[in-house]
């Protein structure tokens, strides 16, 4: 028998011990590296986020630039952002404080929530006819009537100085809602092809939100400035002259 030269063992158990595991190779070399080198990363990933937001901006206006050629759509975006903008100053903001108005109704919580839910009860219970009419005379030539009830019924309001004349007030109230209820969309989707109907709906909940963020701070503004009522009249008003300047628009 051969045996090998002596070292051979100990020469390749000193090599064995001496060469590390791969992945304490990769340990050793990941805390070589300086510490701010894992986070350099980090600020590219976040200019990638932002370069992605902003082309997604761009493709958005893009798209949005065909329809908002058509007269048709701007009326109906202009008296979505309305109708919002008065919902959320008046309904939302100035409805609930006159309510709880200790030198008017003087209503509690609970009262006002069930004049709430009294609007909302006709709400539901006219969706069904609403709809039918709609369809019956088309969603376009519901849109003014509508807002013109809605604007009467806040114009109205101030006046009431009892609780049945706030409620016969509400509900009329009401019932211009629910005469709206989906008809601008429904005529948006109308107005553009089957192609550009998920923008048309996209732009048509933006603007209603523009109209929703802006209405409750500046009606609540004005209402500081010049008092609840004269700011809800004032709102009345401009909803009538919106509605008005849309029919002027369609014909």
């Amino acid at each position: 028998h051969q045996h090998p030269p002596r070292g051979t063992s100990a020469t390749a158990s000193s090599t064995a011990t001496a060469t590390p595991p791969a992945d304490a190779a990769t340990a050793k070399a990941a805390e070589d590296q300086p510490r701010g080198s894992a986070t350099q990363a980090s600020p590219q990933k976040h200019a990638d986020a932002g370069g992605g937001i902003y082309s997604a901006l761009v493709q958005t206006v893009r798209q949005w630039r065909p329809l908002l050629r058509s007269s048709e759509m701007r009326g109906v975006l202009g008296l979505n952002a309305a109708y919002w903008f008065a919902l959320s100053g008046t309904q939302m903001t100035l409805l609930p404080l006159m309510l709880a108005d200790a030198d008017r109704f003087s209503l509690t919580p609970a009262q006002i929530g069930g004049l709430f839910a009294f609007q909302s009860a006709v709400s539901v219970a006219g969706a069904a006819p609403s709809a039918w009419l709609a369809d019956k005379v088309g969603p376009g030539r519901v849109l003014a009537p509508a807002m013109c009830t809605s604007a009467s019924a806040i114009a109205i309001f101030p006046f009431a100085e009892t609780v049945p004349q706030a409620v016969a007030v509400l509900l009329l109230w009401s019932i211009g809602g629910t005469l709206l209820g989906s008809a601008p969309t429904a005529h948006a989707s109308n107005i553009v092809g089957m192609q550009n109907r998920a923008q048309a709906l996209a732009l048509m909940r933006t603007a209603g939100d523009v109209g929703l963020l802006s209405g409750a701070s500046v009606v609540g503004a004005a209402a500081t400035l010049i008092g609840s009522e004269a700011a809800m009249q004032t709102t009345a008003s401009f909803l009538l002259c919106s509605a008005a300047s849309y029919v002027l628009l369609r014909r």
